[in-house]
């Protein structure tokens, strides 16, 4: 068995030798995405007024580090002629775009907000819950920036059409890898946790579905291992349509090996994200996967508007669900009662919500928890209330709706399309879950830093209308003739006079002899 605590607090040594072996777009897709499958879910350092360090922070952190140093490096580099990496770079590190940085700013002074107006204590039974303090405000702010940093990093290394390439290809790649772990844990019960690390990371009653196991290998919860695998095998189908022909063969056994393990994890959400979202990065064009992808964003930033004004018909949806299996009925009815009741309770502070230390959940009157957090949208109405939703979520939404108003304008390609609809799908699976992990954000960035560096080229191509049309004249006229001239190092022969011959100065020298 491998100790968790070090194997979380040596990652960062992985991070470098990936930094030292790989381009920067493969080491920032690899380390992040590596840390969150591989490294154990539970142990944490935590130290006062800082955030906890554990297998979502310290890979973040590392690689924040590292493409510090690589890009200061690379710059000194440039600046003595040598070769820069082959990756543009943007510059700085929060977002350019005015939407982007606005939703930026306005998600940090939520963070602010929520500490300052949530000062009282609440008392429920003999339960206390004690206000937030003004110290809380630099935690919340260095765990709000340490949650952002894989949209800073990827916004800016991940913006190239060849970045957004390889990133399909590490999430094909690692749920292809994955998907034999998740099949051995299939058959063989969620144990490869405690066989590796040594405990179980999660409740044994979650993981049993029907006569068999849901599949959890090192992830925090099965749910969130299912749409990880939704993600891989869209971003296979879309590797697989940017790929050369003699490649598809073997990137079809992918996708089929893929689907398999996904089938197993017994998700109906992720099986249902997949059924629609794939045929569309099979068959749709990029501008067509784009518009699909914003109606879908748009609709899970409205949801809890729609559904806190009773525009969800959720007990059609649970009829419905009721014919095919009554027991994911019950559950999903179990979720929309908890949904009412945390919304209740968030619109008594709208704004900037309960905060932290479970002061967003219900209580009854002797002080239990009454109420169930499935989805992260409720978690964040509740915690940080509709300001802060909409700054998360909007950072989220932002770059696929931009991307689906400028379709006509700028270069989409089928990687970038693809990133898009495989964003919405993983915003689709916050309704009913949590699963919001750095992948989530990588993919968000990537797509901001895309948007951001076809506008610069826009302006660009755009900025010179008058060049681009002598350009274009010169290219489809005829070359002039050149016309004669003496060679440079001959003299030409001249009369007694001193003029050269057939000179027009020769006829008046005479004329003027005369």
């Amino acid at each position: 068995m491998l100790p968790p605590h070090l194997v979380i607090y040596c990652w960062p040594i992985v991070a470098l030798i990936l930094f030292k072996r790989l381009s920067l777009p493969l080491a920032i897709c690899w380390s992040i995405i590596a840390g969150y499958l591989l490294l154990p879910f539970g142990p944490r350092l935590d130290l006062p007024l800082l955030p906890q360090f554990d297998k979502h922070s310290i890979p973040v952190l590392a690689v924040t580090l590292f493409v510090l140093l690589r890009v200061s490096r690379d710059a000194v580099s440039g600046t003595r002629g040598q070769q820069v990496a082959a990756s543009p770079v943007l510059t700085g590190w929060l977002p350019r775009h005015p939407a982007g940085r606005l939703l930026f700013f306005c998600l940090v002074l939520s963070t602010v907000m929520t500490v300052v107006t949530n000062g009282d204590r609440l008392v429920y039974g003999s339960l206390a819950i004690p206000g937030l303090r003004t110290y809380d405000i630099f935690s919340n702010l260095m765990t709000l920036v340490i949650t952002l940093l894989p949209l800073l990093v990827a916004r800016k290394c991940l913006a190239t059409d060849d970045a957004h390439k390889d990133l399909l290809m590490v999430l094909a790649l690692a749920g292809f890898a994955y998907a034999f772990l998740v099949l051995y844990e299939v058959r063989m019960s969620p144990q490869l946790n405690n066989i590796v690390y040594g405990y179980y990371p999660a409740s044994w009653r979650q993981n049993i579905r029907g006569d068999g196991f849901r599949p959890l290998v090192f992830i925090r919860h099965g749910l969130w291992l299912s749409i990880f695998m939704a993600c891989a095998l869209m971003a296979a189908i879309a590797y697989m349509r940017v790929s050369a022909p003699e490649k598809k063969p073997r990137l079809w056994a992918m996708i089929i090996w893929i689907a398999l393990a996904l089938l197993l994890s017994k998700s109906m959400t992720s099986l249902i994200i997949v059924t629609f979202l794939a045929p569309v990065i099979l068959i749709f064009t990029a501008r067509m996967q784009v518009l699909v992808a914003a109606i879908i964003a748009i609709t899970v930033l409205l949801y809890p508007m729609l559904r806190g004004s009773g525009l969800v018909p959720t007990d059609q949806v649970v009829q419905v669900i009721e014919k095919i299996n009554p027991q994911r009925a019950n559950s999903l009815q179990f979720r929309f009662n908890n949904e009412d009741i945390l919304l209740e309770k968030a619109n008594d502070r709208p704004l900037f919500g309960w905060g932290g230390w479970g002061r967003f959940r219900v209580y009854d009157s002797r002080g239990r928890d009454v109420s169930t957090t499935d989805g992260r949208w409720t978690i964040s109405i509740g915690g940080e209330g509709w300001f802060g939703y909409l700054s998360r979520f909007g950072l989220l939404t932002i770059p696929i709706v931009l991307m689906m108003l400028r379709r006509q304008k700028y270069e989409i390609s089928r990687a970038t399309s693809a990133l898009c609809l495989i964003l919405a799908g993983n915003l689709v699976d916050l309704i009913p879950n949590a699963g919001l992990t750095n992948i989530t954000w990588l993919i968000a960035g990537a797509l901001l830093g895309r948007l951001e560096q076809e506008a610069v080229l826009h302006s660009r191509t755009t900025s010179q209308p008058v060049a681009q049309v002598f350009e274009r004249i010169r290219q489809y006229s005829r070359p002039r003739p050149e016309k004669h001239r003496p060679p440079p190092n001959v003299t030409p022969l001249r009369g007694k006079s001193g003029y050269a011959r057939g000179s027009s100065n020769r006829r008046t020298s005479r004329g003027s002899e005369s």
